[in-house]
């Protein structure tokens, strides 16, 4: 246990300083929803502590609750008047379409207006519907007398004036109409345009009447309406699609309102006519009125508004704050013409028990209680300062664990060297960056989460349930901030510590390229300078000429310049400039010739001399450096072809007067050999005899061979060659030497079936040549009891083309160059590959390379009687061939890889 709170230090003080942390953020929450209340529409306010009030009834928080639950009340009983008759819903209440549009007028229309009545609910269906207020042409104006449209636009504006006149007179009332009429001032302008452009065209115009879906209860159509003077019938559908859309709207209000004025809240109001019966309220409709109204007088807060004097009685409203109540209640008289009273109260929670069994409970879950409640509680000096030491001490602790938990990671002994996370090996700034962009990205999420989970509605609880919801959003959000803090501080530290924090920033590794850069620019400038220095003359050469003329250049363009003449000047700055380009022309043609005969030389060229007879200087002196050098390389060349051609001749003489004698020696021993010798001494002296002449025959022909495919002079017989055949031939002639060695050969030189024959161009005897030279090799080096492998398949693979000389008509090459191949021409072609394995008796202690070259036989301590030529004339006569021939050692194996293109009609 001890142990593991010895190593569990950092996390406990983290845990501490993390519950502190969480304790604090709670405090501070618990805080903030207490001093933020919400009202019935899910608004928040912050409480005034500062203010004197006792009661939460007389701060400006709860005039603002009272405010906005008047508004709402007074929209509701404005609405519930267009739509509700007997206090219900009546979807077929009339509406005379003048008179509610000239509800809110204070001055009479100048003519009398016509009745023009539909029902309620035909009105908001027409304006929901889908094809809502659209029209249809009828008519023309083609027969249309001129006095009659000169009549139509002078109602026209008649009615224009109208309207403007009566907007003057209710804005010199006071009056404020909510209403808009910027949706027909289209159609009005469309009908003027009309108009005119008839007077001036006699063309057929098209004329458009409102499609009908909903007709008057009064007469059978809007347009059989007798209009006054100075009205048209686009000033009735004008007012008839005002009318819909105000109703519409109105109607969507009153399904809103409707229910939540009719709850348990603590506000409380009764709306009476004047002959007492009650229109509206959220009391009990079957108690008595005036016992209702003397209950509702000795609640906390009162009010009574007579709508026909325009005056408004309050009782235990601070003097001054009722002024914006009574204006806002007077706006809304032109619902209630007739008159009556509105009473309302607000129950406190000193009144709660009084007149229970009239008004009902006491909510103490309403707004107006919550937010009394909050208010009491922060008022109350001694539990806000028992709030306020709770944050200070979890404040401390909290910090206090941080320290320690940062301690424990500085503190840690050397010998437990702080092993650094993935993310301490991040870069420094890309670290900060991602802490500081999640701390941003958690707080805006818990932020969003919050308020939209929140939100508001129009029930009583929902304001409460929104703010827990917020603050509890705020803890969690809090909760991952403070997780990601101890994170990156811990990950701060530790980088502190291990010496990382500059060394692994990307500000670090940028000043060092910039280190690194500046020091290598410093090192070439240095480098240039003592390069100069050391070839003073060729500095003196190259920069006098060059600066010597820009600094006279100078000068002149001074002297010039000063005495006036600034023609001269530009004059000899121009000869100036086309000498020194002039001059640079000619030195870079030189070194053209110089590069161009380096060129010609490497290429082979090696008669091409430079003309250095124009040349000067140092060009000069390159341009016959570059000669000599072709003269002595042609030298070379010829001495070596001279030294090949004496060491053929060599060969070949040597050769020719080895075999005469050879031949007779070889002869003699035959005869000796038929002859019945019975001494066994000289009958192994015969045979020793016959031994070392067959091998020197066999030196001086692989002699003679080498020397003829080094030097070309070899005919090739290329035609169509089996491969299969070939190899099952080769293993079947070396059978009995692979038993006499234990070799077991594991051959695939057949095709697979369906597939076609193993062919290629080449000459048999040559091929032949080839496979016994291997197999011989194989017999004297292989080891004794080991697997030899021979294998035999088709490939794709891309190989190196080789020129070929010209091969005559029966198919012979006529004295090539063994070095050369043929053609593989096409890179993608199909190609035979042979490849041949063994392991080796002795250690292959040599370069592949190396095999492949004359009297080389793998190991210089070998007693065999190889002549080292095998695999030398093997590589050359499958060259000479076309083919590839590649050696391949790893360790005691040995692999030969043969590569012939496949035969095709187009090969030869």
């Amino acid at each position: 246990m001890k142990n593991w709170l010895k190593k569990s230090k950092r996390l406990i003080a983290g845990a501490i300083s993390l519950i502190c942390a969480m304790g604090m953020a709670f405090v501070l929450a618990f805080l903030g929803y207490s001093m933020n209340v919400v009202n019935r529409q899910g608004s928040y306010y912050t409480l005034d502590l500062f203010t004197d009030e006792e009661n939460f009834e007389q701060t400006s928080t709860f005039y603002d609750f009272l405010h906005v639950d008047l508004s709402q009340l007074s929209e509701y009983m404005a609405v519930s008047s267009q739509m509700e008759k007997n206090g219900k819903y009546d979807s077929d209440k009339e509406i005379d379409i003048f008179a509610y549009d000239n509800r809110k007028r204070t001055v009479k229309p100048k003519v009398e207006l016509p009745k023009l009545i539909y029902k309620t609910g035909d009105l908001i269906a027409w304006w929901n519907s889908e094809d809502s207020f659209s029209y249809e042409s009828y008519g023309s104006t083609e027969s249309m007398p001129e006095e009659s449209m000169e009549t139509t636009a002078e109602n026209e504006e008649t009615a224009s004036y109208m309207i403007v006149a009566e907007t003057a007179d209710e804005m010199s009332e006071g009056e404020y109409r909510t209403e808009t009429d910027t949706a027909y001032t289209t159609d009005e302008v469309a009908l003027s345009d009309a108009v005119e452009e008839a007077q001036d065209d006699t063309t057929e115009q098209t004329m458009e009447r409102l499609v009908e879906e909903y007709k008057p209860v009064n007469i059978d159509s809007l347009y059989d309406l007798t209009l006054p003077e100075g009205m048209t019938y686009d000033n009735v559908v004008r007012a008839v699609q005002q009318a819909a859309c105000d109703l519409a709207t109105n109607y969507a209000i009153y399904n809103n309102y409707k229910q939540v004025l009719k709850e348990d809240m603590n506000l409380k109001y009764l709306m009476v006519d004047p002959s007492g019966k009650v229109q509206y309220t959220n009391l009990d409709r079957s108690k008595d009125t005036d016992a209702l109204i003397t209950a509702m007088q000795e609640c906390g807060v009162y009010m009574c508004y007579d709508y026909e004097t325009d005056e408004l009685v309050c009782d235990g409203v601070k003097a001054g704050n009722e002024v914006p109540y009574k204006s806002l209640l007077h706006s809304y008289r032109y619902s209630f013409p007739e008159g009556g009273k509105l009473y309302i109260c607000v129950r406190t929670q000193a009144d709660q028990g009084t007149n229970s069994k009239l008004l009902g409970k006491w909510n103490g879950h309403d707004t107006y209680a919550q937010a009394a409640k909050s208010y009491t509680m922060l008022k109350n000096k001694l539990p806000l300062m028992g709030f306020l030491m709770l944050l200070v001490i979890a404040g401390v602790l909290a910090l206090f664990a941080l320290a320690g938990y940062l301690a424990f990671i500085i503190m840690q002994p050397k010998r437990e060297k702080e092993q650094l996370r993935y993310f301490d090996t991040w870069y420094t700034e890309l670290a900060a960056a991602i802490a500081i962009g999640s701390a941003v990205l958690i707080g805006a999420v818990g932020l969003e989460i919050a308020a939209s989970l929140s939100g508001s509605g129009y029930d009583t609880y929902s304001g409460q349930i929104g703010a827990k919801i917020f603050c509890g959003i705020l803890l969690l959000t809090f909760f991952l901030l403070y997780l990601l803090l101890l994170a990156y501080t811990g990950s701060l530290v530790r980088r502190i510590k291990a010496g990382t924090f500059w060394k692994n920033s990307i500000c670090y590794r940028i000043l060092h390229i910039v280190k690194v850069v500046c020091k290598k620019c410093i090192h070439v400038i240095c480098r240039g300078i003592r390069s100069v220095i050391n070839h003073r003359s060729l500095a003196i050469r190259s920069f006098v000429p060059v600066y010597g003329g820009l600094l006279g250049l100078f000068l002149v363009n001074l002297f010039f310049a000063g005495v006036g003449v600034i023609g001269i000047a530009i004059f000899l700055d121009l000869i100036v400039i086309i000498l020194y380009g002039l001059y640079i022309y000619y030195s870079n043609r030189t070194r053209e010739k110089i590069v161009e005969g380096i060129t010609r030389i490497s290429e082979g060229d090696l008669t091409y001399q430079i003309d250095t007879e124009k040349m000067y200087g140092e060009n000069k002196v390159m341009a016959e450096a570059v000669n000599q050098i072709g003269n002595a390389v042609q030298n070379a060349v010829t001495i070596s072809m001279k030294d090949e051609r004496l060491k053929a001749d060599l060969i070949t003489n040597v050769s020719h007067d080895i075999k005469t004698p050879l031949t007779s020696i070889i002869n003699y021993v035959d005869l000796l050999k038929r002859e019945d010798i019975q001494n066994e001494k000289a009958q192994e002296y015969i045979r020793i005899l016959d031994e070392k002449s067959q091998r020197l025959k066999r030196l001086t022909l692989d002699l003679v061979e080498a020397s003829k495919i080094s030097s070309g002079n070899i005919t090739l017989k290329m035609g169509q060659l089996n491969v299969s055949e070939l190899f099952t031939q080769a293993i079947g002639e070396y059978e009995d030497k692979w038993k006499e060695k234990g070799l077991q050969i594991v051959a695939d030189v057949e095709p697979k079936d369906g597939e076609p024959p193993y062919l290629i161009w080449a000459d048999s005897d040559r091929t032949w040549r080839v496979l016994n030279n291997l197999f011989g090799n194989i017999y004297k080096y292989a080891m004794q009891g080991t697997r030899v492998y021979c294998d035999v398949r088709r490939t794709t693979a891309m190989k190196p083309c080789y020129a070929a000389d010209d091969v005559c008509q029966t198919g012979k090459r006529e004295s090539r160059n063994a070095n050369e191949a043929y053609d593989a021409s096409a890179t993608n072609e199909n190609r035979i590959e042979i490849t041949i394995k063994n392991i080796s008796a002795q250690p292959l202690n040599i370069a592949a390379d190396e095999l492949t070259e004359r009297f080389i036989r793998g190991d210089v301590s070998r007693s065999t009687e190889g002549s080292g030529l095998g695999l030398s004339i093997a590589k050359n006569l499958v060259k000479a061939q076309g083919g590839e021939f590649e050696i391949y050692l790893d360790g005691d194996l040995f692999k030969v890889s043969i590569d012939f293109p496949a035969y095709t009609d187009n090969t030869h």
